[in-house]
């Protein structure tokens, strides 16, 4: 299976779920971060019921603080 995250190709052995892969990335704080598939954002409530699959696009946005 074949993903593009933030612009980049992925390869995946099989399906995977969303939460599945930002654990692997070191990005379980689901707080800090802001998640679209395919174009369009993912409520947070729903990262555990996503299941990436063949040619998505995800595009993870990390909140950086400071003034």
């Amino acid at each position: 299976m074949q993903i593009v995250v933030n612009g980049e190709p992925k390869s995946f052995p099989g399906q995977t779920l969303l939460t599945d892969y930002l654990s692997e990335l070191g990005l379980q704080d689901k707080k800090a971060i802001a998640v679209a598939l395919n174009g369009e954002v993912v409520a947070r409530e729903h990262y555990e019921s996503i299941e990436l699959g063949d040619g998505d696009i995800l595009e993870i946005v990390k909140a950086i603080g400071g003034g």
